[in-house]
């Protein structure tokens, strides 16, 4: 951030809620967001897929609730139907919106989905910095 404010980058990928203060004032211009979908905090920017038509475009942090391999499956139930009330909670959304999030309720069978799938995304171009 301190290189994009005084100049010596010409851009960079900056977490929405970080780089907020710095677009209002105008100190920074955003180009794109890279999710899949507008950014609530920046709903006039475009996404990458949207300003370059790359459609397939999507490189989007994620956090998730893990749990040790072998947890009991009540256990987990248990987790995910907390996560769940927390998440249908408006207070709760809110703080994740302001933060920059996008909460997304997923059990812990589409969550390992999800996991998977990001990893079949991922896990080639990491393949491909390696050569």
């Amino acid at each position: 951030m301190t290189d994009l404010l005084g100049g010596t980058l010409q851009m960079g990928f900056i977490n929405t809620p970080v780089a907020a203060p710095f677009l209002k004032d105008g100190r920074l211009r955003a180009l794109a967001v890279t999710s899949n979908v507008r950014s609530p905090l920046l709903p006039e920017v475009p996404t990458v897929a949207e300003a370059l038509n790359l459609p397939d475009f999507d490189f989007n942090g994620w956090f998730g609730l893990f749990a040790p391999k072998g947890t009991p499956a009540p256990v987990i139930a248990k987790l995910s139907d907390a996560v769940g009330k927390a998440l249908a909670d408006a207070k709760v959304r809110k703080i994740f919106i302001d933060a920059g999030a996008m909460p997304m309720e997923l059990g812990a069978a589409d969550f390992a989905k999800f996991v998977a799938e990001e990893r079949g995304r991922i896990d080639p171009l990491l393949e491909k910095r390696k050569k």
